[in-house]
């Protein structure tokens, strides 16, 4: 039995050797990579400066009003704008045409000239569908 147990503490402190030499392995690993990526960064840390200092420089060449201009000259039809499109006011509609179910509207036609239509609004109802089947 104590030759047993003396075995046991043997495979025990065995045990225990590998596991310390595989934390310091992983340990050692750890420290080369912060090292490793130390130097990356120091050795990209010019390159980056040198693209910020491009990155600054082109911001400051900037013109806005030459870039809105190029951009007004590319894009130009040579169109002129529309004109605004009548339309009737009917929050100030009189009282007594207000039981009128109709509204008149003006309108351009083809030619330009303005024809004036009246139509009959819709009752509020007709905007639901009937479900109802005549017989």
């Amino acid at each position: 039995m104590l030759k047993e147990n003396t075995v046991r503490k043997q495979i025990l402190m065995s045990v225990f050797n590998r596991l310390q030499e595989l934390d310091e392995k992983r340990t050692g690993g750890i420290r080369e990579f912060i090292i490793g990526t130390a130097e990356v960064e120091s050795a990209v840390a010019p390159i980056i400066a040198r693209c910020m200092e491009g990155i600054v420089k082109a911001g400051e060449s900037i013109n806005e009003k030459e870039d809105s201009f190029k951009v007004i000259e590319r894009y130009q039809s040579g169109f002129t704008p529309p004109t605004d499109i009548p339309f009737d006011d009917l929050s100030k509609q009189n009282l007594d045409s207000s039981s009128d179910s109709r509204v008149q509207s003006s309108h351009f036609t083809v030619k330009g000239t303005i024809s004036t239509r009246v139509k009959k609004r819709p009752a509020i109802f007709s905007f639901f569908g009937s479900n109802k089947v005549s017989a």
